[in-house]
């Protein structure tokens, strides 16, 4: 699959608030990684892009979604899709 790789800059603060809920210390992290996202999804889907961000639990991750210059945090469970 090729991903979109839509490059979007989420507010770092935001970022980092949402990280540290998430019990992710941002001081491990690249720079690079609290001041840009990249749109994992399939090239060319609708809706806003997605960057995964990062594991909150066996159940649950954390994602920011964009459109343009507006940026959701949001939990979600793991993706039981699985390829033939």
């Amino acid at each position: 699959m090729r991903h979109c790789n839509r490059a979007g800059r989420p507010p770092r603060d935001e970022l980092i608030r949402h990280l540290r809920d998430a019990g992710e210390d941002p001081a491990d992290l690249p720079p690079h990684e609290l001041t840009r996202a990249t749109c994992e999804l399939e090239a060319r889907h609708e809706g806003p892009h997605a960057d995964h961000l990062g594991e909150i639990g066996r159940a649950e991750q954390l994602w920011v979604r964009w459109d343009g210059d507006r940026y959701t945090f949001v939990r979600l469970g793991p993706c039981e899709v699985s390829r033939p």
